[in-house]
């Protein structure tokens, strides 16, 4: 699995995995590959349809991702550059103390 196989897939499996969620602006954040264990980590960062706007259709209200995470989330998937499957994901939180 190449690079642009790595992006595409963490972000169809955000998409599917969120696709009740009302998500939007979904993008590639950072890409890192991981040659000892051959999993590619993927972090890839959306919206919630509404933005602060706690009218949101999703079934986490805006106001309330955007408390948590702030303007944006921020995902880390991992994926196996072998086979393709997606091993696991978890929040990737930024550190508010660094300039951004």
């Amino acid at each position: 699995m190449d690079r642009l196989e790595a992006v595409q897939t963490a972000k169809q499996y955000i998409a599917d995995l969120y696709s009740s969620e009302g998500i939007t602006t979904t993008r590639l954040e950072e890409l890192n590959y991981d040659s000892l264990n051959r999993w590619w980590l993927v972090t890839v960062g959306f919206a919630y349809l509404g933005g602060s706007d706690a009218g949101g259709s999703g079934t986490i209200t805006p106001s309330l991702a955007r408390a948590v995470y702030g303007d944006r989330v921020y995902k880390l998937v991992r994926i196996d550059a072998g086979s393709g499957d997606v091993i696991g994901m978890t929040d990737r939180m930024l550190d508010p103390s660094l300039p951004q």
